[in-house]
């Protein structure tokens, strides 16, 4: 029987959903979680997010002990779990760095994987079901991560989050154990000097880059402020509006992914920052109602979603070698991280405001 064309990045989607709930309970928990600590959430949340960004550079040296992306991607995943189970211990450092160590090796292994397995032409669909995985884990894990330290503290968000980390897992264990190389494919041969690889670096490529690490900045600014909302707003409207923000990133990742095969990755990239800002001035509004808070963070998810896929979509189809793919993974995932950090940053400065 012949697997489906995309079955291999439905496999990949479900891991990184796993990876991403984990992650994200931790993210979503810490504003609440270190709000007395002696260094406040928000600098907490940098530093693991510099630790994630530091790590990337470096993945591709993976291959030196770990032949295949199942296991570099199931190791990243298992020290995620170990990470998250050790949170409560020793000023909760050696957890939250394991964590962010697992989770910058999962970002760009699991990414470049889904390239190295995309069928032909489907490229930009198999990155939008991969978005589509990841943001949903973040969807259920970024509410899950407010009840969890409003209802059991620190020890719940380690034992959930290390059990979510270590079950991701399980749906890529049965999938081909291909041999990662920095040798470009038999039907590929391209080099890293060849004008196509060269473009990975160029003006545009550039441009996107930016354009997404704006987008993940304002996403992340708004589900970190809503999480940090939790304290004297009551627990429904940071928890809905949690979910809702990482459900529509979910949604406008897959569209994204779906947009970008159509349509040029400009007209689709401007018209998503455009929606982007809408939201997130809506977001901005000194005490907005429930239900303008709601129709905004609607708005910020399926932009920032959008563009996420756009940009990922514009550096891979310019790598062609495995060392070009773990690049352009690294280079996407370090802006998205330093979005997630940046985004922290700003949400603690406007609490303590």
């Amino acid at each position: 029987m012949i697997a489906p064309p995309l079955g291999s990045a439905r496999r990949i989607a479900w891991t990184a959903g796993g990876a991403f709930a984990a992650f994200y309970i931790f993210y979503t928990a810490a504003p609440v979680a270190f709000a007395d600590a002696s260094l406040g959430a928000g600098v907490r949340v940098g530093i693991v997010m510099a630790v994630v960004v530091a790590v990337q550079p470096f993945v591709g040296l993976l291959g030196r002990w770990m032949a295949t992306r199942r296991q570099q991607v199931t190791s990243a995943a298992i020290s995620m779990g170990v990470g998250s189970a050790i949170m409560p211990l020793a000023g909760h450092w050696p957890g939250m760095l394991l964590l962010a160590i697992g989770f910058g090796i999962f970002v760009v292994t699991s990414t470049a994987w889904i390239k190295e397995t995309a069928p032909a032409g489907l490229l930009g669909k198999a990155l939008g079901i991969y978005g589509l995985g990841s943001a949903l884990g973040g969807a259920l894990g970024a509410p899950l991560g407010l009840i969890l330290i409003g209802q059991f503290g620190i020890p719940g968000i380690a034992t959930i989050g290390s059990l979510v980390a270590l079950a991701s897992t399980l749906p890529v264990l049965r999938m081909s154990t291909a041999v990662c190389s920095d040798a470009p494919p038999a039907e590929n041969i391209a080099s890293e000097s060849s004008p196509r690889a060269s473009r990975l670096w160029s003006g545009s490529g550039l441009i996107g880059l930016g354009a997404h690490l704006l987008a993940v900045t304002i996403y992340a600014a708004a589900l970190s402020g809503l999480a940090s909302g939790q304290t004297g707003r009551g627990t429904w409207l940071p928890v809905l509006a949690a979910f809702t923000i990482q459900g529509s990133l979910a949604i406008g990742r897959m569209t994204g992914g779906w947009a970008v095969t159509r349509w040029s990755p400009l007209a689709v990239g401007t018209s998503a920052l455009v929606l982007l800002l809408l939201g997130i001035t809506g977001i901005a509004l000194l005490d907005p109602p429930p239900a303008l808070t709601l129709a905004a963070t609607i708005g910020v998810g399926l932009a920032s979603g959008a563009c996420q896929t756009v940009a990922l979509t514009w550096l891979m189809q310019r790598a062609d070698t495995t060392a070009g793919i773990n690049k352009a993974s690294a280079a996407w995932n370090i802006c998205f991280d330093i979005g997630l950090g940046l985004g922290a940053l700003i949400a603690g400065a406007e609490l303590n405001r």
